[in-house]
Parts: structure tokens; sequence; C-alpha cells
């Protein structure tokens, strides 16, 4: 290696242990100290799910932290709050982009109990419509970590859809309102921004069938199998409101294999249109994937804070440019057999396009808005400058809680080694744990063995962290050929 090295630290965030701004401080911090003359530059990472907020935040000048308060998926207020990035070039207009993440509107971990029939995504069609109050001109929906199987019909209805039963009423939120869908009209929706709507998510599921939303999610959010299959089959009324092809919704209500769950898993039927009672969490023991993967968690210790400060220096990650803060007004939002539908688009939405089923079907449901799908980490990165900044970098670092089978499945760092391999940059790899043979990355730090077991490393990350920058930084790491 040269005497002095340009490096990028981009890992996405280790699940409930640290943010991806917290890691890349850490791993960051370590590097710089064993490499004191090398310049650091940290751009935490996300694939649309939690965190995709504070990576922009970190890395556009100018963004700003706009508060808004919302309905939660159970219906409770939730403080949360959207991103204002300055307009770039390209950019048609002059209103910005407002980055707006389903996980601190209407997320997973809102919630407790789990509520798979009654949650919903209100919260998160209230502060798109607080970003379009504001004159955006063109919105990034960071959709991973969902605690809902409503299709998106909440975020539809803030938006001004009219979402109707049989008798011209409004359904009740949720998917137990979808099983009363009779009519969805969708004329009254308020209209893309300049510049459009664009959906971030490392998801690809179609929206039904044995590898969609309901099915393959709806374990995560509190459902039984019996649950499940009537998840599926609310979808479906959904997707036959909104003008999806019948032949393609028909294709897809063939029965669903649920192989994993034994008999006496089943529980008793529910029945949706009755009132929901408790639901336990079968992620309880918090090593779910709230997007899909399952990574582990490894919560922070009370005293270990990590301060995410830092970036574009020498000798260490210091003054990172950061997101000063803007209060805004509560964001209030518009109060939507066969059903039929009235739509906004000349083209219904395609139940099997690639990320119809991600949060819950909310994916298909902005889709029917007009919203684009785009890839998670590709979009993020693009937006940060990552690119760019690996380009020109001697060294990358990524990392996520989990390196396994699914990280090559558009996660950062299969993301951040694509880009590394096109500008013939030397990636390093630190994860949590590693269960699948990282081959492609030049060096990797699992930090289970750094703290000699997966208790060491969950009672407190922060060391190990920052001795995984410090180790990659001296050439103490495993390398393919040595572990």
């Amino acid at each position: 290696m040269s005497p002095s090295l340009n490096v990028v630290v981009a890992p996405d965030s280790f699940k409930g242990s640290a943010t991806a701004a917290e890691a890349a401080a850490a791993i960051g911090g370590g590097w710089g100290e064993a490499r004191p003359d090398d310049t650091v530059v940290l751009l935490p990472m996300a694939d649309g799910g939690e965190g995709t907020i504070d990576a922009f935040a970190l890395a556009v000048p100018g963004a700003l932290r706009i508060a808004v308060t919302v309905t939660g998926p159970d219906d409770r207020p939730v403080d949360a709050e959207w991103l204002w990035l300055p307009p770039a070039a390209g950019d048609t207009g002059t209103g910005g982009t407002g980055v707006v993440e389903l996980a601190n509107t209407s997320g997973i971990t809102l919630l407790d109990p789990l509520r798979p029939w009654d949650a919903h995504t209100t919260g998160f069609g209230q502060a798109i419509a607080a970003a379009l109050d504001h004159g955006v001109d063109k919105l990034l929906l960071a959709i991973g970590g969902s605690s809902s199987t409503d299709g998106g019909a909440g975020a539809l209805t803030a938006l001004g859809a009219r979402l109707l039963d049989a008798s011209g009423e409004a359904i009740a939120p949720g998917a137990r309102g979808l099983a009363t869908l009779a009519s969805a009209d969708l004329s009254t929706l308020r209209p893309l921004p300049l510049d459009g709507a664009h959906v971030i998510t490392d998801v690809t599921n179609p929206l039904l069938g044995e590898n969609g939303a309901a099915a393959v999610f709806g374990p995560q959010k509190g459902a039984d199998p019996i649950q499940v299959h009537g998840l599926d089959a609310a979808l479906a009324t959904l997707a036959r409101a909104l003008g999806a092809e019948p032949s393609l919704i028909a294709a897809a209500d063939a029965p669903i294999e649920l192989a994993e769950w034994s008999e006496g898993d089943l529980g008793d039927i529910v029945d949706p249109l009755a009132p929901e009672t408790d639901s336990s969490d079968p992620a309880a023991s918090g090593d779910a994937d709230l997007t899909g993967s399952a990574e582990p968690v490894l919560p922070l210790a009370p005293d270990a804070a990590i301060d995410p400060a830092g970036a574009n220096t020498r000798g260490g990650a210091t003054d990172p440019v950061g997101a000063s803060a803007s209060a805004a007004p509560t964001a209030t939002a518009p109060t939507a057999t066969a059903p039929t539908a009235t739509a906004p688009t000349a083209t219904a939405p395609d139940v099997n396009a690639p990320g119809a089923g991600a949060a819950g079907g909310t994916g298909f449901g902005l889709m029917a808005w007009g919203a684009s799908i785009l890839a998670g980490a590709d979009a993020v990165g693009a937006a940060i400058g990552l690119p760019a900044q690996i380009e020109t970098a001697d060294v990358v670092i990524t990392g996520e809680g989990r390196f396994d089978n699914q990280s090559a499945a558009g996660k950062v760092p299969s993301y951040v080694l694509g880009l590394a391999q096109t500008y013939d940059t030397f990636p390093l790899l630190v994860a949590g744990s590693i269960e699948t043979d990282p081959d492609d990355f030049a060096a990797f730090v699992s930090l289970t063995d750094l703290a000699g077991s997966s208790a060491g490393a969950i009672a407190n990350p922060k060391p190990f962290l920052w001795a995984a920058g410090r180790a990659l930084a001296k050439g103490d790491a495993s390398t393919p050929q040595t572990s």
C-alpha cells in the first residue's frame, strides 16, 4: 500500500445494534488510529430501510430534516420526519427532493404488539403529503421496515384515493379493510411531483403467491399461516380494485405452500372482519431483518455511544457534512363481487413486477399512483455520490450485521463490491457474522471472531467495530486465502 491512502467507509447498518453512521464512524476511527496520514471519508449507506434518511442527511450538503406528526400504524400519533434535499444538477424544477422513510412513520418498530390485520401505512402517506405541501419536485420513498400488509392502501388514502366498500363507505385501515373493498377511485389522488416519485427498496418479490408479500414477509409482522392466506387474498382484492390484469391475479391465487410451519402451529382460523386480538411476534428474538434478510441483533450498550460525526478528514474521521434541522407544521392528511377502479395512469400496476410485494405490497400501491421502483442500494449510492468517491479511492470498506447468501442479492455489500470491481478499488468487509465465503473481498473481519463469541460481540459492538477498522488498516484481517 502507498504511504497515504484515500479510504471510503460505506457500511449498511448493523440491524438493531449500530446505525450505518455509527458503524462507519467506529470503523473509520479504527483505521485512522492505525494509519493517521490517510484520508478517511465516511459515507454510511442504506438500501431503502431504516437509516436511509440518515445516509442522505450526512452526505448531502444543505439537507434539512423536517418534523411531521403522523398517524402511526396502530393509530397513535408518531413524531416523525422527512428530509428535504436542495435542487441538484439535472432536476427539472427548483423545489428540491423529499426523502420519506416508511420505517419512521409506519414501521414495525413502532408496534407492540404486532397487528397483522390492522397495521397500516396511513402515516407514510401523510408524510409524503407533507413533502408535497412543501413543494418538492421529486420524491424518494424508502419503504423498508414496514409493519403492515395493506398494499399501501393507507398511503393511497392519505394521498386522496377513495377506497370504498359495497355501501360506498370508506374501508377500515389495514388488511382488514381490504377484505371489504368493493371499489377504488384514484382520480382524486394528488398528482405526482414534477420529477416523479421513486420507490427505494431491496426487495424484488411480487405482490401475490408463495413468493409474495404475505407469504414471505407476513410472518415477520405477526401473521400465522392461516392469516398469511387471508392477507394474500386481501391483497388480491386490492389488485383487482386497482385494475391489475385479472389473469395474473388468478395465476397467483394458487395455494401457498407453507411447509416451514408444522400443523400444530396453525392456530385458530382468523376472521379478518372480527376485532383483532394481540399478536405475538415470531421474531421476538430480534434477529429478523425487517426488510427481508436475517441479520443478527447487536444492541449497543448504554455506555457505548458512538459519535457518528466524522468524515472528510486526514488522520481520522471527524466533521462530516451534516444536516441541519428545521421544524415543520404537523402534517394532516385527507381522510378510499369484483371491485372497480378509476385509475390516474394509463397502465395498471403489475402484480408480478419486481418490488410489487415490498413493504407488505406498498410497492404495488405506489406503482398504482405512478411511482417507479428503484434498486435500494443503487439508488441511495447514486444519490449520495458513492460511485465517484470509490472511483478516486484506494480502499473501500463496507459491511452489515450478517454477511450471508442474501448479501449478494442487492444488499449494500454486493453493491459496494461491484463499484470497487468497476473502479479497481481495494474492497474490504466488516460484518457482525460471516456465514458465507466473502471470496471477492480482499480481506474481511467478523465481529464475532474478534469478540471470541457472538455474545461478546452482542454485548458491546463499538470496540469491535473500531478494532475491525484497525485490523484492516494494519493488514491483520482474514483473506480468502487464509480463511
